[in-house]
């Protein structure tokens, strides 16, 4: 028995063991990985293949947009293609989404609101826009994803709409370089689970007193 065939054998044991694995193994693999490797799986066997169109996490923070740019592929419409090609892609739930919009040139929000609306119908509870662009002025999509437990805004424009009553599962806000301008005057918010709050860096020139009432514990 030659080395290389040996080594063939070894090589196709190693395959049959990993595209053999239980499901809720891969799911946990898929989870633990950067999300450019988990859709690289899809090349191990047939039974990894688009496994991870199904994760419930998509997580394209600042490490994944400087790996984009070191490709190549970046600029604003190279950077909206690649969210849009995943989202377009996935199957199920969505229950946890994070992204970092990096300084670069966009036509407009657009496609921003898109992924928004596209999460508010994909069951979403976790949720974090971290914009390094020129604010971003929040629709009225983000006041429809009510199943959230975690939000974190980063350089937004924050206008509720006027029939928005809060958010009856949050657990965790957090609020940075947000510009309410006059939209919170007069407006309650319903935030009956809500257990840690962070405001930082807030524009809030239209507000004298802001009264925070029932915080129970």
């Amino acid at each position: 028995m030659t080395e290389n065939y040996r080594a063939g054998l070894v090589t196709c044991a190693k395959e049959d063991r990993i595209s053999n694995l239980p499901e809720h193994l891969m799911d946990s693999i898929l989870e633990r990985v950067p999300l450019e490797e988990a859709v690289r799986t899809s090349i191990i066997s047939k039974k990894w293949r688009y496994r991870w169109t199904k994760m419930t996490a998509l997580v394209f923070d600042e490490q994944f947009s400087k790996k984009i740019s070191k490709n190549g592929a970046f600029g604003g419409n190279g950077f909206i293609r690649i969210i849009n090609k995943v989202l377009f892609f996935h199957k199920g739930p969505i229950l946890k989404f994070h992204i970092h919009i990096p300084n670069m040139f966009l036509d407009s929000f657009e496609e921003v609101d898109q992924w928004v609306l596209f999460l508010s119908r994909n069951g979403v509870n976790d949720l974090l826009l971290n914009n390094a662009n020129r604010r971003y002025e929040l629709r009225s999509y983000l006041f429809y994803c009510l199943e959230l437990t975690k939000l974190e805004l980063h350089k937004c424009c924050f206008k509720p709409p006027l029939e928005f009553e809060g958010f009856l599962n949050l657990e965790k806000l957090r609020l940075e370089d947000i510009d309410f301008g006059a939209s919170l005057c007069g407006t309650k918010f319903n935030l009956p689970q809500l257990k840690k709050l962070s405001v930082l860096n807030a524009q809030m020139s239209t507000i004298s007193t802001l009264r925070l009432q029932d915080c129970r514990n």
